[in-house]
């Protein structure tokens, strides 16, 4: 989906660094978004995203995997270190880790709407926290579940 344009082509910026900063600001933003809007969705519709995510993940395991050897070779090209190349490789087992993690997600209960806190006033008024979208690590975000 997103594509880095030749170094240099933007009008804005100084080079290279500021247009990779654009891009993650970009991908960033629009996470949230989505983290919003998917928030206000039933779990079920979540639950089903998430198993289907699964399931694209193995049945395009061979797709995944050419395609990422492409990358990898490119961050060797560019002098990547062996931990980062590591870390960027997608075997079979890893797509698999993948695919199993969402469906242990979609088999957790939703936390959306769910009362954290209650309390009474004096005045027998009772107050509660309601979750209504999780806090994920700006690294590692599964918006599916926020």
């Amino acid at each position: 989906m997103y594509r880095l344009r030749r170094w240099g082509t933007r009008h804005h910026g100084t080079g290279p660094v500021d247009e990779i900063t654009e891009l993650v600001q970009d991908i960033v933003e629009r996470a949230q978004s989505a983290t919003r809007q998917l928030a206000k969705l039933p779990s079920g519709v979540k639950n089903d995203a998430l198993m289907r995510m699964a399931a694209t993940l193995e049945a395009e395991e061979a797709a995944l995997t050419a395609l990422n050897a492409r990358d990898v070779e490119r961050a060797r090209d560019h002098g990547l270190s062996s931990a980062m190349v590591d870390r960027l490789c997608l075997t079979p087992q890893r797509i698999s880790d993948m695919a199993r993690g969402l469906r242990e997600i979609a088999a957790l209960s939703d936390p959306i709407g769910e009362v954290t806190h209650m309390w009474r006033r004096p005045n027998g008024l009772e107050i509660g926290m309601m979750r209504y979208h999780s806090v994920s690590s700006p690294l590692s975000m599964n918006p599916a579940r926020m």
